[in-house]
């Protein structure tokens, strides 16, 4: 039979890894990844053992498989004030091993260390991380995991902020029509003065009949400050007024126009004003004059709102 010997390089210290294998071929187990072995075979009969036989070269124990490629980059969305779900692709290439789970790491972007989101690995390609702070800005990146150990980690996902509660805007600024054609009224409007904490995602717009019940028409919210309103009957008047949408919902309805008379006009103009109003005073139970002036083709009518 034969004896196999292992030298630890670390050491330098042989140990038999088998005292009797009968065949010319021996697989040594219990080695310890990353660390050099050197290995020596002797042969024994009933006489002893002969000299030993030993390898050229140390060898580097290692698996016959690598690290994963690093995953794709992750995708951040918020979840609530305090949490961030991420997805993720898989790694281009498991390394010949199946990828065992995931590591979640993030950091907020004014510290420079990343912080593990969970102790265990993660099977699926999402996860939310909770016991965020709102109001502060987070990176965040997964590495793949498999019998061979970790990837590189992906690349970060990018700032991500997380912000309070939105609510819902303000309202927008009362519409002006720019144009009056034969069935139509050209809109136009300002954005309102408070978003809510939240992006404006769009406008809805609504008309009516002078008088009669408010309606959309818009199909699809609005992304501009303008709008053409169609297929309106010729000699009739109308009102609009306008709505802000974010992700929190909608904004109370904008002041309407006053009302608006739909017919063909050459040379038509919106009403702007030429004489403002100015700040007068009097004393109790006196009468007080408010005068203004505007222009305006044709020529606009007023109203106390």
């Amino acid at each position: 039979n034969y004896v196999v010997e292992k030298l630890d390089i670390s050491t330098g210290v042989w140990s038999k890894a088998c005292s009797f294998v009968r065949g010319l071929h021996y697989e040594v187990i219990g080695l310890e990844p990353n660390k050099k072995y050197s290995f020596r075979i002797r042969a024994e009969n009933q006489y002893g053992l002969s000299d030993p036989a030993e390898i050229d070269e140390p060898i580097t124990a290692k698996f016959p498989f690598s690290v994963p490629d690093p995953p794709g980059k992750p995708k951040a969305m918020a979840e609530t004030t305090t949490a961030v779900n991420l997805q993720w692709e898989r790694p281009y290439s498991d390394g010949g091993s199946k990828i065992q789970g995931y590591k979640i790491e993030y950091r907020d972007v004014s510290e420079p260390n990343w912080v593990a989101a969970t102790g265990s690995l993660i099977k699926s390609q999402t996860y939310t991380v909770t016991g965020l702070v709102t109001g502060s800005t987070y990176e965040f990146q997964i590495k793949a995991t498999n019998a061979a150990g970790d990837s590189r980690p992906s690349a970060p996902s990018g700032a991500f902020e997380l912000k309070g509660k939105a609510n819902p805007p303000g309202p927008p600024g009362s519409p002006i029509a720019t144009k009056v054609g034969k069935n139509y009224v050209d809109l136009k409007w300002s954005v309102p003065a408070y978003d809510g904490g939240s992006k404006i995602t769009g406008y809805i717009i609504e008309s009516r009949e002078h008088g009669g019940v408010w309606y959309r028409i818009n199909d699809y919210n609005v992304t501009d400050l303008t709008y053409t309103a169609i297929n309106l009957t010729t000699n009739s008047e109308y009102e609009f007024r306008i709505i802000a949408v974010n992700s929190a919902g909608k904004s109370e309805p904008s002041m309407p126009t006053t009302p608006i008379k739909v017919q063909e006009i050459s040379d038509g103009s919106s009403p702007e004003f030429v004489k403002g109003l100015h700040n007068c005073s009097a004393g109790l139970g006196k009468r007080v004059v408010l005068e203004t002036e505007c222009t305006g083709k044709p020529y606009p009518s007023a109203r106390w709102l």
